[in-house]
C-alpha cells in the first residue's frame, strides 16, 4: 500500500464525526460504545455494545478492549451486574491485564461515583 493511500485512508478516519483512534488502527469506537477483540492488541473480529447488557454471549473470547475516551463501563463476570465486577475507563491492549480471561457475565456504562480501575 502507498503512502497516498494511507493517508486518504487516516483523513477520512479522522473526517468521520464520533470516531477515536485511541491507541492506533482498528481500536476506534463512538461516544458511549465499548468494543471487545478476539485478539491482543485490537485485533481480529470484534463485537460492540452501547447500552447496558445483562447477559453478555459474545461469539469471541475477549482479548483486548476498546474505550472511548471519558467513558466509563462496568464489566462483572457474572450476568446481572453481579459481583466481581471492575470499572474500565481506559483502553486496555491486554485484556488479562485487568482480570479477563476469555468472557464476561454483563456490562453497563458505570455509576459515575464508582472509581476506577
Amino acid at each position: 500500500m502507498n503512502i497516498k493511500i494511507i493517508a486518504a485512508a487516516v483523513a477520512a478516519l479522522v473526517a468521520v464525526p464520533g470516531l477515536a483512534a485511541q491507541h492506533g488502527p482498528g481500536t476506534q469506537t463512538r461516544p458511549g460504545e465499548i468494543r471487545f477483540w478476539e485478539e491482543v492488541d485490537f485485533d481480529g473480529d470484534d463485537e460492540a455494545i452501547s447500552r447496558p447488557t445483562p447477559r453478555v454471549n459474545f461469539s469471541l473470547i475477549i482479548r483486548s478492549i476498546s474505550v472511548h475516551p471519558g467513558d466509563r463501563w462496568q464489566i462483572c463476570a457474572e450476568q446481572r451486574f453481579r459481583d466481581p465486577c471492575i470499572i474500565l475507563d481506559r483502553s486496555v491492549r491486554d485484556a488479562r491485564e485487568i482480570g479477563i480471561q476469555g468472557g464476561i457475565g454483563s456490562i453497563r456504562p458505570a455509576p459515575a461515583q464508582t472509581p476506577a480501575q
